[in-house]
């Protein structure tokens, strides 16, 4: 058995070498290197606490312990068991010319062995411990990737350029530690959701593979538990962080004699799917900014890590109507909220699906889908709904939700709007390449959205796109009518002699003088016809 102890999330992760298995459970109390705080609640001992060491030792001399010459300590504590019964504890340390003997230094003891003894129990017990070493242990000692199956990560590899015995000289775990590190803070996770990690090389280059877990799937026993973000969002940041040079890997070698300390950065990262194929992530290649249909409706889940938040919104935009709609939760109430914004007359409709009322105001100036035009309020067109219209550098192609996008980037310091001072943003859009015009069996006339990332000081919106469809609106789904009294609407029926079955699947409305919102329950049915 292995268990590995992650006291950022409070989950210990219990693995069975024969069957291969693996059971995340939160960390108890009981556990050797575990400090109850309070029920249910642990944090993790120091290393006078895990040893049981404190002012209480006295020193009882030399002896042989295990054929080595040691120094023996014994305290009398009663916090064995329930912290009643008399317990005696004997450390073994090893002799200080012992450790020179043996070539190896150390800061402290090196210790050989506790023995424990509990008289009014008859209990003696002996811990003996060998290969004692002070120093950090290797990162991939906790590896907990059998802990998650295949759906639940993905692998990767980065290729750099030179002979690894060059590069990287002595210090491939050192290379390694700070692998984890430097990736483990981009993508804002912890370094235990780094797996597999190893390096190979060839010739000329030499490749580092890793693997990167989702999130644990249960909550710890820690006071402030770590915060997880999903896995497919942490890649989200790889890629961005790749594509904007950010994957500063640091090397030390020895130069005649002297250590020397490197960045450097990897020259391709390919993503590796269940089948071993190697997917392209490339960088710094060129691009055409997107094209934005003039009617288009899609679904958006937004997360904010830092506000551990997720919204769902769908919207609908068609210029050519002058129209937009807009339908979310309430994030007090919680209740369906549906805002239409007819800018033919400059009127945005809020409707509440679970008290059935309506409040009518003026569009604002500063919607996401309006802008300002003198002292009124007026669509914004295609571009500027989805924010191209500011300058973008193109960071190159890469890969979201398993497709294939080209990634564009801006800074800016206009938005929030009207905010003084200006915040500074970066927003980061994923759109489809070229070779992905056809999506659930609709073809696509433009490349099609996937994502958004806006990040400015201390907060992060990551926006996924869903659903995307290049039309915009059906007026006849649509009703406004709760907006308007008894007294201030009319009700009409037309007959035409046919069934409604005869009659098509689409129902085309021709309107005049007035705005399509207008006109609300527009249905049809069916009777009988006398003969």
């Amino acid at each position: 058995m292995k268990e590995v102890h992650d006291f950022g999330t409070g989950l210990r992760y219990v693995m069975d070498r024969v069957y291969g298995n693996c059971t995340i459970k939160p960390i108890m109390g009981t556990e050797i290197d575990a400090l109850p705080l309070t029920p249910g609640v642990v944090g993790m001992k120091n290393v006078t606490q895990l040893f049981h060491l404190d002012d209480t030792y006295v020193y009882v001399g030399r002896q042989r312990t295990r054929d080595t010459l040691s120094e023996t300590w014994q305290s009398l504590r009663a916090d064995f068991a329930d912290g009643k019964t008399l317990g005696i504890y004997d450390w073994s340390f090893m002799a200080p010319e012992v450790q020179q003997a043996t070539g190896a230094t150390y800061d402290g003891g090196v210790p050989v062995r506790l023995a424990l003894s509990v008289p009014d129990v008859g209990l003696s017990i002996h811990y003996n411990i060998y290969n004692f070493n002070n120093e950090t242990p290797a990162i991939d000692e906790f590896d907990v990737g059998p802990c998650f199956g295949a759906t639940q990560k993905r692998r990767f590899r980065l290729t750099f350029n030179g002979s690894m015995d060059t590069v990287l000289g002595l210090g491939e775990e050192i290379f390694k530690y700070e692998a984890f590190a430097l990736l483990s803070a981009l993508m804002y996770i912890s370094p235990l959701r780094l797996t597999e990690m190893r390096t190979l090389a060839d010739a000329a280059k030499f490749y580092l593979y890793f693997t990167v877990t989702d999130k644990p799937p249960i909550q710890g026993s820690v006071p402030n538990p770590d915060k997880e973000i999903p896995l497919n969002v942490s890649v989200l940041l790889l890629f961005k962080e790749a594509q904007m040079g950010n994957l500063n890997f640091t090397t030390v070698t020895i130069v005649n004699g002297d250590i020397a300390v490197k960045v450097i950065q990897p020259i391709d990262i390919r993503e590796i799917d269940a089948s071993g194929t190697f997917l392209p992530i490339n960088i710094g290649q060129n691009g055409t900014l997107p094209t934005v249909p003039k009617a288009l409706q899609f679904k958006m889940e937004t997360i904010i890590p830092e506000l551990t938040l997720i919204t769902n919104s769908l919207e609908w935009y068609d210029y050519g109507m002058n129209m937009f709609r807009h339908d979310y939760g309430d994030p007090i109430l919680g209740h369906q909220i549906s805002e239409i914004h007819d800018f033919g007359t400059g009127v945005r409709y809020v409707l509440n699906s679970y008290f059935g009322n309506c409040t009518p105001t003026p569009i604002g100036s500063y919607d996401v889908d309006s802008r300002p035009e003198g002292q009124y309020a007026t669509i914004r067109d295609p571009a500027q709904f989805f924010d191209m219209t500011i300058p973008y550098t193109y960071l190159g192609a890469g890969l979201l939700r398993g497709v294939d996008v080209d990634i564009w980037q801006a800074q800016r310091n206009d938005w929030p709007p009207n905010i003084n001072p200006p915040i500074k943003s970066t927003w980061t859009w994923y759109w489809t390449t070229g070779t992905w015009l056809s999506i659930g069996g609709e073809a696509y006339e433009y490349q099609v959205p996937m994502g958004l990332t806006i990040e400015s000081p201390g907060l992060t919106s990551i926006n996924y796109i869903y659903d995307f469809r290049q039309q915009g609106f059906d007026i006849i789904s649509i009703s406004i009518e709760s907006c308007f009294a008894a007294n201030m609407k009319k009700h009409f029926q037309f007959s035409l002699p046919s069934k409604a079955d005869q009659l098509g699947t689409r129902l085309d409305v021709t309107f005049q003088a007035i705005s399509g919102t207008r006109l609300n329950r527009i249905r049809t049915a069916s009777t009988t016809w006398p003969r």
